[in-house]
């Protein structure tokens, strides 16, 4: 009988008020003194991101809602933080204290900083094998931020519900969570998680992917609503995340005639004046496809398929004296090191690093020769490592394209000299 009435009771019990994280925190763009922190709790309401120093004290917080039209999602945007400083999270609802962090886990950029590690790579099925080792390969290498070109995850369709699930499932999984949880955190789409496989422009239903795409990442993406792109430094690297997805055949190209383009008059305007104004040493040219046209039989979403606008692009880095340019790529299952001849273009022969997959199928068919083909694996989980530094007046950035347990697989080393 008491039993019975201890059941009733509990069953009539209203529910806890406070929320429960189900997904992150995770910090993404990162600035001097201030940071974008992003995560997911499992009810609406009000939520309060509070960032703490050595000492304990509170050094800044921000409040977001998480709301029902939102999937629930929570991104809160810190400003006034003490530079290069390590900072402990704490998430809080009221007086009640959801999750923190036990130890520092992020840090606001140090502008001085003459070294950093990164992490980069693209297209990873989670659900593809039993376990992934690449994961904690990568969460020991301690990287200060960790990159993602897409098809991170796979989705393959832009209904909105089927987005927000493959979202949640992709962060949930425990080597992801882990990667991502020290590390700053930045993303663009590939084709699998824009709309379909070889997908871009103008697909239907892609307002849903972006929506989803915006509701599960934090910080500044695009302009107006259009694309995802954006960009951050880190010690001598500058890194431009393009997205090579929604513009695709979108409009004319603003390198002439009646010919399409890929990125699109705005983001190409960005990406210019982001490059002319920048003082890193090397400027990373993220895309998630590859800038050259060696890839499968009948496959279009590369560059090779806008050769007008990347040339033009090329042509203007020789023209602005731009340096230090290295290019970066996923998206083709492969893994390879490609160093364009560029030099009548751009000044200097322009090296392409391709990382692709963190985990999934290689393609064999994408094992295509290319003038200046240094490297090609098929390997199913791979991995890109940037280490740069500046030692007196010398910067140097060595670029290790590795496989699922750390074992180097090629080593590319250029000075900021030989990229001029």
């Amino acid at each position: 009988m008491l039993a019975s009435l201890l059941a009733s009771c509990l069953q009539a019990a209203p529910p806890s008020p406070n929320a429960a994280l189900t997904h992150g925190p995770f910090v993404t763009q990162v600035e001097e003194r201030g940071l974008w922190a992003w995560a997911r709790v499992d009810r609406t309401g009000p939520v309060e991101l509070q960032l703490l120093d050595a000492a304990g004290q509170v050094a800044g917080r921000a409040l977001a809602s998480a709301e029902a039209n939102a999937d629930l999602t929570l991104r809160w945007q810190v400003t006034d933080l003490p530079a290069a400083t390590a900072l402990r999270w704490r998430v809080v609802q009221g007086d009640v204290t959801l999750a923190a962090a036990e130890r520092p886990m992020w840090r606001t950029l140090d502008s001085a900083a003459k070294q950093t590690r990164l992490v980069i790579g693209s297209c990873a099925d989670e659900r593809r094998f039993p376990a992934h080792p690449i994961w904690t390969t990568i969460t020991t290498l301690a990287p200060e931020a960790v990159v993602l070109l897409g098809d991170t995850p796979y989705i393959d369709s832009t209904q909105l519900a089927v987005q927000r699930r493959r979202y949640r499932e992709f962060y949930a999984d425990p080597g992801v969570r882990a990667a991502l949880a020290g590390a700053a955190f930045y993303d663009i789409w590939d084709d699998h998680d824009f709309g379909h496989n070889d997908t871009f422009g103008d697909v239907v239903g892609r307002e849903h992917a972006m929506r989803a795409f915006r509701e599960y990442h934090a910080g500044q993406l695009g302009a107006d609503g259009e694309g995802v792109y954006h960009r951050f430094r880190r010690g001598p690297l500058e890194v431009f995340l393009l997205d090579t997805r929604w513009f695709g055949d979108m409009e004319p190209s603003p390198a002439g005639g009646e010919l399409k383009s890929l990125l699109g008059k705005r983001q190409l305007e960005w990406l210019r004046q982001g490059l002319a104004a920048s003082a890193a040493p090397f400027k990373v040219l993220a895309s998630s496809t590859v800038w050259n046209g060696a890839v499968r039989p009948h496959k279009v979403d590369h560059w090779g398929h806008w050769p007008h606008e990347r040339d033009a692009l090329f042509a203007w880095l020789g023209t602005a004296h731009i340096g230090g340019v290295v290019l970066v790529s996923g998206d083709i299952h492969r893994t390879r090191a490609i160093v364009h001849p560029t030099r009548a273009l751009a000044g200097y022969d322009l090296p392409e690093l391709i990382t692709s997959p963190l985990a999934q199928t290689p393609i064999a068919a994408g094992a295509v020769p290319t003038p200046g083909l240094l490297f090609d694996a098929g390997i199913p989980h791979t991995f890109l490592q940037l280490d740069a530094r500046i030692d007196g007046d010398t910067a140097e950035l060595t670029a290790r394209l590795c496989d699922g347990e750390g074992k180097v697989l090629f080593t590319l080393t250029r000075t900021a000299a030989q990229l001029r």
